[in-house]
């Protein structure tokens, strides 16, 4: 009798979970494409990202021109996901998204309405480089991530459309972490040799170092002009000069960003966080580690931006 009543209990918190997850998932229609789909997706909504790419930004990527890529993009860019991974990731995300709910409603729903508003592609190696990247609404995940779903990295990218969709959500949190958008005159090695980011196209972005009263462009600019991949490249800070015309002048003083102590000590971060929307994207996954994993980050400009989205998602989510 026991074992009975044992047996029907299980049954009973199996068919809550079930029916829990269930709800869950019925409010969440994440998309997943094919590979035919995102090479379709691609094609119509990254125009000013591929159209744009320069003759050495084509040779990391292994192509001749323009019409090479997109010729590649075509043939051999994605593959398709399987059923077997979407209903792991769909799992990994439930779970995920119930320990949140727990213990913040707003980046909750936040997460939720996010999710519903995205498509997930899975990109051959080759493609930048094997980094997932975003393009308009597509997220696109290495083949590593569908082995060990890294939610920090769907975090990251989701971050990215949301910079994309609705700038306007994050220009103040710009301007209070010190970044300013300025045409840049002079710039003929940012546009020679920056490495193009398909979620930092706007290159224009100027960090002002209050502590020195100096004006720094920081970036990821190749080693040479035959670059053999998109990780051949330096993270660099160049120094920014006004002119007496008010004009934005690149300087001679450039420094390698894991020496700029002044940057590091500012955002807790650098390299292939260089750029706005990157960092801020950083700091999208360290909100995600203190709400899942009470992780703590202390440097001003992540307390900036903790305090910045917090109210960003408390007024809109």
């Amino acid at each position: 009798m026991i074992n009975i009543i044992i047996i029907l209990l299980l049954c009973i918190i199996i068919y809550l979970c079930y029916k829990n997850y269930n709800k869950i998932l019925n409010n969440i229609n994440i998309k997943y494409f094919n590979s035919h789909d995102a090479y379709v997706y691609i094609i119509n909504n990254s125009k000013e990202y591929i159209q744009n790419m320069n003759e050495y930004n084509l040779i990391a990527r292994n192509c001749l021109s323009i019409d090479d890529l997109l010729n590649k993009y075509k043939e051999d860019a994605f593959d398709n996901i399987s059923s077997t991974e979407i209903i792991i990731i769909n799992k990994k995300i439930y779970d995920t998204l119930n320990k949140i709910k727990k213990n913040n409603i707003n980046y909750y729903n936040y997460l939720k309405y996010w999710l519903n508003n995205v498509y997930i592609a899975k990109s051959k190696k080759w493609l930048e480089s094997n980094m997932p990247h975003t393009c308009g609404k597509l997220i696109i995940m290495n083949n590593e991530w569908f082995k060990n779903q890294n939610i920090n990295i769907l975090i990251h990218e989701i971050t990215h459309i949301h910079q994309r969709l609705f700038p306007g959500d994050f220009i103040k949190l710009y301007n209070q972490l010190g970044y300013v958008n300025k045409v840049i005159y002079d710039t003929d090695l940012i546009y020679k040799y920056n490495r193009n980011n398909p979620d930092g196209l706007d290159i224009n972005w100027i960090w002002n170092n209050i502590h020195k009263n100096t004006l720094w462009w920081c970036g990821a600019i190749f080693k040479s002009n035959k670059p053999y991949n998109l990780h051949d490249i330096n993270h660099v800070a160049i120094e920014i000069t006004i002119d007496k015309n008010n004009d934005y002048i690149l300087s001679k003083n450039i420094i390698l960003l894991n020496d700029f102590t002044d940057f590091i000590d500012f955002f807790g971060n650098y390299n292939d966080n260089y750029h706005p929307n990157e960092m801020c994207a950083i700091y999208a996954e360290w909100y995600f580690n203190e709400i899942i994993n009470k992780e703590t980050y202390n440097y001003p400009a992540y307390n900036i931006y903790k305090q910045y989205i917090y109210k960003l998602l408390y007024d809109n989510y």
